[in-house]
């Protein structure tokens, strides 16, 4: 009988170590096999639970969901789209793979099984994804005789396909075309089709497969499925027979290598703290070594064996090795220990000032130029592509909206547009920056986007370190440089312009402007091509105003009004009296909120009066809902009476905590640090785009000593404000000191509804699924916002625990997780390259659009994973854990989006660690004993830090002696107890220590990628698929899928599992 040593939360980390596998593989990754010698495709038979590069994609009104189980991608077709439901046509619901290669003159074999719960019909095509009327084979050829067996590997499929014999029955390319309609798939049955072709165009990179499954419309005289079809499809290949030159070729799988540290480094003064994965029950103070670029040992020590479950973010055991002691500056520093070693770091003071040719700084802060809704020019990027070979430039011209970018006003809130709108009035609302990874613009996020960037300038300011931000900046790069006007003002004039077209006669401000309904990745904002089925130039709309929008603008005119005045009196006097009439609008115009009958989106379209904004308005640009705006009046108050010293203002930001506005989350002078209102509740922030409260404090607290000089505040009023920051960031370090990963947020239970096919009975049923410590979409804008409460905290008192908290949270940022990602495009070894973003879409095609530049934060982690690229993945919601939930994906937007208020703190945090890291001071107040490479005996150093992972040594279960470690470079694990007897049988069981877990499954899936070599031991205890004397990707998928309860045991084709 197998043992197999997995309990509940071994469980949860045997499936996140599954994930972990495969996170940041855009291809082909350990779950599935190399491809077969002349196939294109990077999946076809789902037998390991992974669909992509398979994925669904909606247009329009449809809507889809999809479950991957038993070797079967489902697909539920919940609305059609279509004509008649508001939609286009056929290619409303579409099952596509991308990123093929199609060479003329070339012979191909293709086929699919489908199996619809209702009969109808479906066009499948090959075409070219950038060029929509460009289509290379649909349904015409030789008809190849194939029928549908089930569980083929996928090597299997393409032997059967290969040596399939035609029929006698040819369709020419012309009837190709209507081909589709005379074929109808029988409900409830499988159906195979397969044919061999010969490609007449070469499409090289950008040809796709799609399965156009929608409604009614422009090339389809019918709907395609009945509304709630289930969709099954299975052994899907496309084999060219000519050679293997254009082969699918997949991206090695990454494992972490399970010693987690900041990629990027540590200041010599800092904190430094690296993570060790270890198995559950392991508490082995292990030695470990630091050594040089040389290999040399350069520091020593030993692990205080004080194993840690984290249950919050990472579902795993883990060490922490604390190395704060070890100063001396250098470059290439790796850290081994229990046989595994650390990607590189160094220690520099200079950290994120010189990694790369311009600072981490330069490069953020130039992420807001490159996302102007207007022209740019390479001379005013200076950062290159974090990857090479796209044949584009980061800059662009002819934009379509500039320097015109006309809008029709909505004059009522709707959903969606079933056909484009005919309104009669526009505006003109050019200028400003593109939101996130679209090229809608939103005036809520923007104003909390230039609060930031405006807030880090006033801190500057504060501590006298402003200089870098003047004209002629250091470290901008902007066309506006030498007007006088400091750089990071001129940047931020773009945007506040766009505000002032925003704003009514009246001073109410529309909520946003973005395209009628969403266009695809890869379109840039110079594509006019209205008219094609792609739409990829749409009507621009204005959506209505409200009161969200109103104070955003009032807010930020007032804080740009004192900012600028030094610098060109006339536009500050233009935002002083644009912020005076915008709050003036607002609250002539107030109503609080009382409900619209639970219709959230609008669908009927609700009234331009009430001025909120409905929580789901998201077709054709983001929602940025806000039913909650008493945190707006507050924040928008602190400015002015900051700004203008008018009572009057003093008077209103102290009504909040009376509800006056609405239901407040917190009093005056407060800060706060868990959100609600609006999108948010319960998240663990400083603050969001729509929970504002925390940043009219945060104004009030940096210019509260010039206010006490003028009388504005009270000495108790000041002392209050201090007392906040520093409350705000000791329960931010609370949080930190508990994550094993030094993160300094933690999720919070919600809910989510996941739809799950059964393969048993052929149906699908949709369950509410709690997220225990979910993560939210964006969590690493939370782990920085977090980090700015830590930073001011440092700056009003000089404690140094504030400021290793912040550096603690760049670690996790950097690659300190277990995933060992750095979220920041490049910066680590292992960063994010593919942040979902519509111009930057060089994955999908390199030959006209980039990849995306450096400095660009990406939103990280998200227990929901909305998207169907992440999900694609195999992902399972609710079954990994909250920071494993991540895919570096263009198309993954829900997990990899980027966006201008998730990188203004990122400007903000790496402005203040260029200002006060390389000048940390620290007070001993702990003692660790080490060895250094300048003195061999065992020296006793100090310390400020100590390891905030370490738990008692009761939490473990067994004694070191059971503990086993494995060289990455060995052949065989050396155990000290419980190993085998040679010749006795336990599968699974790859490093011979006697029991059955995921360092197995690591090791095995090594075994079958060859990069290690077995003993003839390992070779039958890793044998798990069908025991046929040889490793592969099978027998790795097996051992996996059996460590997450998937098979009841191993062999996979033992009867157990029948």
């Amino acid at each position: 009988m197998l043992k197999k040593k997995l309990g509940k939360k071994a469980l949860a980390f045997a499936s996140a170590a599954v994930m972990a596998v495969s996170a940041t593989a855009t291809g082909l990754t350990a779950l599935s096999m190399t491809a077969f010698a002349g196939e294109e495709l990077g999946e076809g038979t789902f037998e390991n639970g992974k669909g992509l590069p398979w994925h669904i994609c909606e247009n329009a009104t449809a809507v889809m969901k999809f479950d991957i189980t038993d070797g079967i991608y489902a697909i539920k077709l919940e609305n059609i789209g279509g004509t008649a439901n508001g939609g286009e046509s056929r290619w409303d619901c579409q099952f596509r793979h991308r990123n093929l290669t199609i060479e003329s003159g070339h012979t191909y074999r293709i086929t699919y099984s489908v199996n619809p719960s209702n009969s109808g019909h479906m066009y499948p095509k090959l075409g070219n994804m950038s060029k929509d009327d460009q289509e290379l084979w649909h349904s015409n050829g030789d008809e190849l005789s194939l029928s549908y067996e089930e569980g083929l590997t996928q090597e299997q499929l393409e032997e059967k396909l290969k040596s399939a014999s035609k029929t006698g029955n040819k369709v020419d390319y012309g009837q190709g075309w209507d081909a589709w309609y005379n074929k109808e798939y029988p409900a409830n049955q499988w159906t195979t089709v397969a044919y061999e072709f010969q490609a007449t165009e070469t499409v090289k990179g950008t040809a796709e497969w799609t399965f156009h499954m929608g409604g009614q419309g422009n090339y389809a005289k019918m709907d395609c499925f009945p509304k709630d079809t289930i969709i099954r499809f299975d052994n899907l290949a496309l084999i060219d027979m000519t050679d293997d030159a254009s082969d699918y070729q997949a991206e090695a799988a990454y494992v972490p290598t399970g010693v987690e540290v900041n990629q990027v480094g540590y200041y010599p003064n800092g904190k430094k703290v690296a993570t060790v994965v270890l198995s559950e029950g392991d508490t082995t103070k292990y030695d470990y070594e630091i050594k040089d670029a040389s290999g040399s040992v350069v520091y020593s020590g030993t692990t205080d064996g004080n194993t840690k479950y984290d249950e919050s973010g990472a579902w795993d055991y883990t060490q922490q090795i604390d190395f704060t002691d070890f100063t001396t500056e250098g470059k290439g520093y790796t850290l081994t220990v229990a046989g595994k070693t650390s990607k590189s770091f160094d220690i520099d003071k200079n950290l994120y000032e010189k990694h790369h040719d311009k600072s981490m700084l330069t490069y953020a802060l130039n992420y807001f130029y490159q996302n102007r809704a207007m022209d740019t020019e390479d001379k005013y990027i200076p950062s290159p592509q974090s990857q090479e070979g796209s044949k584009k430039t980061l800059a662009r011209k002819d934009s379509q909206h500039w320097p015109t970018d006309n809008a029709y006003i909505a004059d009522k809130w709707v959903y969606i547009y079933t056909s484009k709108p005919s309104y009669s009035q526009s505006i003109n609302v050019a200028g400003g920056w593109f939101d996130a990874g679209d090229y809608g613009k939103y005036v809520v996020n923007g104003g909390i986007s230039l609060w930031t960037l405006m807030n880090m300038y006033e801190r500057s300011l504060m501590v006298g370190k402003a200089d870098k931000f003047g004209d002629n900046s250091t470290v901008m790069s902007i066309p506006e440089a030498g007007n006088g006007t400091p750089d990071i003002l001129d940047e931020c004039k773009v945007e506040l312009d766009f505000f002032l077209e925003m704003m009514r006669d009246d001073g109410m401000v529309y909520h946003k402007a973005h395209d009628y309904k969403w266009t695809g990745l890869a379109v840039a904002p110079y594509d006019k091509n209205e008219g094609d089925k792609e739409n990829k130039a749409p009507m621009r709309i204005v959506k209505p105003v409200t009161y969200a929008a109103t104070l955003n603008a009032s807010a930020t005119f007032a804080q740009a009004a004192r900012l600028f005045k030094d610098y060109d009196a006339a536009y500050a006097k233009t935002m002083e009296d644009a912020a005076i009439k915008t709050y003036a609008a607002a609250q002539k115009n107030f109503k609080k909120f009382s409900g619209w009958g639970g219709d959230t989106k609008g669908e009927g379209g609700i009234s331009a009066d009430l001025m909120y904004a409905p929580l789901d308005q998201n077709k054709g640009g983001g929602p940025y809902g806000d039913t909650e705006v008493s945190d707006e009046f507050y924040w928008a108050a602190c400015e002015l009476y900051i700004t203008t010293g008018d009572k009057t203002y003093y008077d209103e930001l102290m009504k909040y905590g009376t509800n006056a506005y609405g239901t407040d989350n917190a009093k005056a002078l407060e800060i706060s640090t868990t959100l609600v209102g609006g999108e948010n509740n319960g998240s663990f922030s400083l603050f969001t785009w729509g929970t504002l409260n925390s940043v009219g404090s945060i104004s009030l607290y940096v210019n509260s000593q010039a206010m006490l000089d003028k009388g504005l505040l009270t000495q108790d009023e000041v002392n209050t404000l201090k007392a906040e920051v520093l409350k705000a960031a000791d329960s931010i370090l609370e949080v930190q000191d508990k994550s094993a990963y030094g993160i300094p947020y933690v999720g919070h239970d919600y809910d989510t509804t996941v739809w799950k096919y059964n393969a048993a009975s052929g149906t699908g049923d949709s369950e509410t699924k709690t997220l225990s410590g979910g993560y939210e979409w964006g969590s690493n804008s939370m782990v920085i916002n977090n980090s700015m409460a830590l930073a001011l905290a440092y700056d009003a008192s000089k404690e140094v625990k504030y400021i290793d908290g912040v550096t603690t949270s760049m670690d996790y940022l950097m690659g300190r997780n277990p995933l060992e990602q750095g979220y920041v495009t490049g910066y680590g070894e292992h960063s994010t390259t593919y942040p979902h973003h519509r111009w930057w879409s060089g994955q999908l095609n390199s030959d006209d659009f980039p990849y995306a530049p450096y400095g660009v934060l990406s939103g990280g982690p998200n227990s929901n994973m909305e998207d169907p690229m992440v999900q694609g993945q195999g992902y399972k919601v609710g079954s990994i854990a909250p920071m494993r939930c991540y895919l570096d994906n263009v198309e993954a937007w829900s997990v990899n989006e980027c966006t201008i208020n998730w990188n203004s703190p990122l400007c903000w945090v790496a402005s203040f660690l260029d200002d006060e890291a390389p000048y940390i001071e620290r007070d001993p107040s702990s003692t660790t004993t080490a060895t250094s490479s300048t003195d061999t005996k065992d020296t006793t150093t100090t310390t400020a830090a100590t390891t905030a992972a370490s738990t008692d040594a009761s939490d473990a279960t067994t004694d070191a002696s059971n503990a086993s470690t494995t060289d990455s470079n060995a052949t065989t694990t050396s155990v000290t107890a419980a190993s085998i007897t040679p010749g006795q049988l336990l599968l699974g069981d790859t490093n011979l220590d006697g029991a059955v877990d995921v360092t197995d499954a690591v090791l095995l899936n090594k075994k079958a990628a060859n990069v290690v070599t077995f003993n003839a031991q390992q070779m039958l205890n890793g044998d798990c698929y069908d025991q046929n004397g040889e490793i592969d990707g099978n027998d790795a998928t097996a051992l996996l899928k059996f460590l997450v309860h998937i098979l009841k045991g191993l062999p996979e084709n033992s009867s157990m599992n029948a």
